[in-house]
């Protein structure tokens, strides 16, 4: 935030939650004091590095409900759709319920600002993955290209991913 700042292109960055629906843990009140949930924790962290309310979004994975409506997408509504658990070895907060979601999210913004532009949109996702959380990530570099098409060009930076034990300091 401190570079968009400097070089005056503060409006260009947004803050993405995926939410887990049902699954995100809730804001709750406890003797008088809130406690905020998952969702209220993003936007305030948002908030604190300078973004404005309104370049922050909450996106949620939905699928086709027995209507035919779109519903919201949890681990409940997985195994109701499913009749079972998600299969072994497939984490349910990764890949498909929250990177998926944001990149698709910015589906409309791409289409806009190709437009504007007359050339593919460069896109900085920046990720609080640590190392140390899984196998496939200790694999990761901090800093990489992870989509080039002809509508977005992607680099992902990982500041965190050195971090240890839950702690970013």
């Amino acid at each position: 935030m401190e570079t968009a700042r400097a070089t005056g292109v503060v409006e260009r960055v947004h803050s993405y939650h995926a939410s887990l629906g049902l699954l995100d843990w809730p804001g709750i009140t406890y003797h008088g004091v809130h406690w905020p949930g998952v969702s209220e924790l993003a936007a305030q962290q948002s908030t604190a590095f300078g973004l404005p309310p309104e370049q922050h979004t909450e996106v949620t994975r939905t699928i086709t409900g027995p209507d035919g409506t779109r519903m919201p997408h949890s681990l409940l509504t997985e195994i109701a759709a499913y009749g079972r658990f998600p299969r072994p070895g497939s984490k349910y907060c990764t890949k498909s319920a929250k990177e998926i979601v944001v990149s698709a999210s910015w589906t409309p913004f791409v289409t806009r600002r190709k437009k504007e532009l007359g050339r593919p949109v460069r896109i900085l996702k920046v990720q609080g993955m640590r190392r140390d959380e899984s196998r496939r990530r200790s694999t990761l570099s901090p800093y990489r290209n992870v989509l080039a098409n002809g509508a977005r060009v992607v680099d992902e930076w990982l500041p965190a991913l050195e971090a240890t034990g839950g702690s970013m300091t």
